[in-house]
């Protein structure tokens, strides 16, 4: 009986030590991947900061089109008033 204790001991041991290092193996192929998520969420939110840099570029240029436009219209109506 003790041989047969020391035999299933030997065979959990074996079996936990394989297990521990599927374990540790699998927390190395976790731990790789988040940090390329990590690295992949970085360089969105710098695509994103980037995206609304130029929307709030395109958006100020259209407001000085706009106003540009009104500046001209109101001196061509105070130049038509002036002539009559």
């Amino acid at each position: 009986m003790a041989k047969e204790t020391e035999l299933n001991l030997a065979v959990y041991m074996e079996r936990l030590d394989t297990y521990i290092d599927t374990q540790s193996k699998l927390n190395e192929t976790l731990c790789n991947r988040f940090e390329f998520f990590e690295n992949e969420l970085t360089e969105l939110q710098d695509w994103k900061s980037r995206f609304y840099g130029a929307k709030s570029i395109v958006t100020l240029m259209g407001i000085m089109l706009v106003h540009g436009a009104a500046v001209i219209a109101s001196l061509l109506a105070v130049s038509t008033i002036m002539k009559d």
